[in-house]
């Protein structure tokens, strides 16, 4: 059974990204595969997201953008908080005041059965995208920009029902 659910995330996600040019990586509140490359149009040229989680604790998950060529831009760094690694659920560019920029929404699942919690917890990060002088990407995180959808639970916490409203990248456009 979990084969043919990864297979239809696995389906889906190909979908996703094959109809939804502009947004480079959106997918609704599913974890993405972990190690996983998406193609994005951030570049001139094609490039991609990657998303690598690492294996030691504390896990790490490690976000760049990789161009054609092969050389790889940092984007962030996301650490383990407790038992719960971070999972990337999408990654996305829009055009903000006319300027270019990356939002990236990452969770972390909590499953706390003593004080009645299990639901995760959303947090959105935007950067705008710079240049530097050789024209590479360099990409620096927009507090503002980030604040405006800030981070959230969605589940139960402490017994009772909460929602994030942020978990996808349909739900920020819209804003």
């Amino acid at each position: 059974m979990k084969k043919i659910s990864g297979l239809l995330s696995t389906l889906w996600f190909v979908t996703a990204i094959q109809c939804l040019p502009r947004i480079a990586f959106s997918n609704p509140p599913l974890t993405i595969p972990v190690d996983a490359n998406v193609r994005v149009g951030i570049l001139s040229q094609e490039s991609w997201i990657n998303a690598i989680v690492s294996d030691v604790e504390p896990r790490q998950l490690v976000i760049t953008l990789e161009n054609f060529s092969g050389v790889q831009f940092p984007v962030a760094t996301f650490i383990q908080d407790g038992p719960s690694s971070p999972q990337l659920v999408s990654a996305f560019e829009v055009f903000v005041e006319a300027r270019q920029a990356l939002f990236l929404i990452v969770k972390w699942h909590y499953y706390l059965p003593g004080v009645d919690t299990e639901g995760d917890f959303y947090e959105v990060h935007a950067y705008d995208i710079q240049r530097t002088s050789q024209g590479d990407p360099r990409f620096l995180k927009d507090p503002l920009l980030s604040g405006k959808f800030g981070s959230g639970f969605d589940g139960k916490q402490e017994g009772k029902r909460v929602h994030f409203p942020y978990k996808d990248a349909q739900s920020i456009l819209q804003k």
